[in-house]
């Protein structure tokens, strides 16, 4: 390894993550020649946390609209007045870094310049305490190579960061795939290598925080997706086709049909109604055989698959809310669906 702890600088962003985030610091603690973390309103001590560990603290104003990538860009610019670094790992506050990735990220950028980002391997810390986790663990194994996109943790060349303009801080969620959009048409990749980079702690344990977490994802999926152009190639097109289909049009034709079946004697209703149920069990048996196929077992898969099914109305919801704020002129807010940490 011929990687320097000079050339890179780390920004955490959080909010009253409690041992997750004693956990953050506890993985960085001599990795990095500078670390700033971003705050967003704690209240259970994480900036006092952050400065025992070295770290130089910034509290976001909260009379400003919250989302990550505003918090991500503070930081970064919290970060070049402590120095020049070549390199900015960004670390979310609910997650422990491996011991050898920012020596192995580094390495890759410096002997691969054509790449303005690398990812490495995301595992979900505690996925036996609930099936919520287990799907998020599954969902981190995303396939090694070229990507169109990272997560929220992620080793940027600081150039090709700072080059694209960074986040968009107006994105509620969605906002790396719409940064690395940016960056895959400014000429430059993504890449993900097997190495092990970062251990999640999703903490979803109820249905209610599972829900809000889909609503989250298709208010950032469609409001991404606009920003990116709005049409078939920009990210999370597909997603969105399959909200509308599955969370809206799918549930509507159900209803309908039922109220038709029983308020007339029309001979066909049951038998419509029958054929609409039944496309919607053959979806969900279509999402489990993929998940099979990838290598989750069945009945994780099979409870995987009806969660996503019923979840794209939640989806829906997410895309209609996006689409609300926006004839109204109004800034998304942050969906929380995550509860606070241990203190």
């Amino acid at each position: 390894m011929n990687s320097s702890l000079s050339d890179v600088g780390v920004v955490i962003i959080g909010r009253n993550e409690g041992e997750r985030f004693e956990r953050c610091l506890a993985s960085l603690a001599g990795k990095a020649a500078a670390m700033v973390y971003v705050d967003s309103n704690s209240t259970d001590g994480s900036p006092e946390k952050a400065r025992v560990a070295g770290a130089q603290v910034v509290s976001l104003d909260t009379s400003i609209p919250f989302s990550m990538g505003r918090a991500r860009n503070e930081g970064v610019e919290a970060l070049l007045k402590l120095g020049s670094f070549k390199h900015i790992q960004f670390v979310d506050g609910d997650c422990g870094v491996d011991a050898g990735w920012m020596a192995r990220a580094q390495d890759f950028l410096n002997s691969n310049p054509g790449y303005a980002a690398v990812c490495g391997r995301r595992k979900e810390r505690f996925p036996e305490h609930s099936i919520y986790n287990r799907i998020c663990d599954f969902e981190w194994n995303t396939p090694i190579g070229d990507a169109d996109s990272c997560g929220g943790d992620v080793l940027f060349g600081m150039e090709d960061f700072r080059s694209v303009g960074g986040f968009d801080a107006q994105l509620i969620a969605g906002e790396e795939p719409e940064l690395c959009f940016r960056i895959r048409k400014h000429g430059k990749k993504i890449r993900r290598i097997d190495f092990p980079m970062t251990y999640h702690d999703a903490n979803i344990l109820h249905f209610g925080q599972w829900w809000k977490r889909l609503i989250r994802g298709g208010y950032g999926a469609v409001a991404s997706w606009q920003r990116c152009g709005g049409n078939r190639r920009a990210p999370f097109a597909s997603q969105i086709r399959s909200a509308y289909l599955w969370g809206a049009v799918w549930p509507f034709l159900c209803a309908f049909t039922f109220v038709v079946a029983v308020i007339s004697s029309k001979p066909y209703a049951w038998p419509m109604l029958g054929v609409f149920l039944l496309a919607g069990v053959i979806q969900t048996l279509r999402i489990a055989r993929q998940s099979m196929r990838r290598g989750l077992d069945g009945k994780t898969s099979l409870l995987r698959a009806l969660l996503l099914f019923q979840g794209k109305m939640a989806q829906w919801i997410g895309i209609m809310r996006y689409t609300k704020d926006r004839l109204q002129g109004q800034q998304g807010k942050i969906i929380e669906y995550k509860t606070a940490g241990t203190p």
